[in-house]
């Protein structure tokens, strides 16, 4: 699986993760905040990073469960609960957030499948693409200095995957 990595590019793998993932989820600073911030996951392991991109129901933290509020006006509101008081309930959705006085709430229901799609991949045209948003993922800084000054991602796949040119 990780010869898969090996031709693969971060500075590609940028603009797929930032095209792909980034309206989201948050890596090395930027990028959205509905989902997890990646940067400090666990995307060193490989079968972690793809089951999660495969596979986004399987496991949902509670933080990241889409709860959806539909209230007495008959408006429904889906999101992560961001607050929750005995007063109000405050929903993170991909637009904005939303607070909704707990008078007003007629139904509230959580889901077990993941805001994230499934099929991610599915959007990328080459295989290539796929290696390259992995890549990008798993890395463990935002770039990886060449003693020269350089940034240097051959470095980065040599020291993650022990790649031999």
């Amino acid at each position: 699986m990780r010869a898969f990595l090996t031709p693969a590019s971060a500075s590609k793998g940028r603009g797929v993760y930032n095209r792909v993932c980034a309206a989201c989820h948050k890596l090395f600073g930027e990028g959205g905040e509905i989902g997890p911030d990646l940067t400090g996951s666990n995307r060193a392991d490989l079968d972690y990073l793809l089951e999660n991109i495969l596979d986004p129901s399987a496991v949902i933290g509670r933080d990241y469960q889409l709860s959806t509020v539909k209230t007495r006006d008959g408006r429904l509101v889906a999101g992560m609960i961001h607050a929750a008081t005995n007063d109000v309930i405050t929903l993170k959705t991909l637009a904005e957030t939303v607070t909704v006085p707990r008078k007003d709430v007629e139904a509230l229901e959580t889901s077990d499948v993941s805001m994230m799609p499934e099929g991610l991949f599915e959007v990328l045209t080459e295989v290539a693409e796929v290696a390259d948003a992995t890549l990008r993922m798993s890395e463990h800084s935002e770039e990886v200095p060449h003693s020269d000054g350089r940034h240097c991602e051959t470095e980065l796949r040599d020291v993650l995957f022990q790649a031999r040119p």
